[in-house]
């Protein structure tokens, strides 16, 4: 008799993904369902001597769904960005004490801030695209959280991990349309009231 299959309106799209875990740190928009990787994982019987191979990984959904079913796999990303997003969702060998001590490092430093720390922040050079999405002030403190990133000693997979959380904020703070999956000027450019940029970052990165 076949195997019967669930089918689910929504495998072909990121929506599943956008409520889940680890899986919503990055939108996106040719993602695919993480369910519609579980299904055929269940489908085909894959287990721990099972091997998938995916050459377009992309933010690494089937990665993560067949590392939590116990399922090997490869994914190969030619965009150098996305790629680094699928790897910093996969990796979960952090020691969680001590992650939770770099992100209190990391929000001590943001809330200790003083305006003249980010003011002074050079924009000169930046794309005219960028003044057109954020605020001045909303980009110095952008830029500011990552220089704080940047010159930290924290491990490579620590600092993957809070450039990913603001990465996510940008759509957040931006005073331009972020309809998926852009984020660019629209006819209702300045209708949108800016938010704090601290605040979000710092919410981001503790939900992670």
């Amino acid at each position: 008799m076949p195997k019967q299959t669930n089918h689910n309106h929504n495998y072909g799209t990121f929506k599943d993904s956008l409520r889940a875990p680890i899986y919503n740190w990055f939108t996106y928009p040719a993602g695919y369902s993480y369910k519609l990787v579980e299904e055929k994982i269940k489908e085909h019987n894959l287990g721990k001597n099972s091997w998938i191979i995916d050459p377009f990984v992309g933010s690494g959904t089937t990665a993560m769904a067949a590392k939590l079913a116990g399922v090997n796999s490869i994914g190969i990303e030619a965009h150098p960005f996305v790629y680094q997003i699928a790897k910093t969702k996969t990796f979960w060998e952090f020691d969680l004490k001590e992650l939770r001590g770099d992100i209190k490092s990391l929000t001590d430093k943001i809330v200790s801030a003083k305006s003249s720390d980010w003011e002074k922040i050079n924009l000169d050079g930046k794309p005219e695209l960028l003044f057109k999405c954020y605020p001045t002030a909303s980009l110095k403190q952008l830029y500011f959280i990552l220089a704080l990133i940047e010159r930290s000693k924290y491990s490579v997979e620590t600092k993957n991990f809070f450039r990913t959380g603001l990465t996510h904020a940008l759509r957040t703070v931006s005073t331009a349309g972020t309809g998926w999956p852009y984020i660019a000027p629209t006819k209702y450019q300045g209708m949108k009231i800016a938010r704090d940029v601290f605040s979000t970052y710092i919410s981001r990165i503790e939900k992670m």
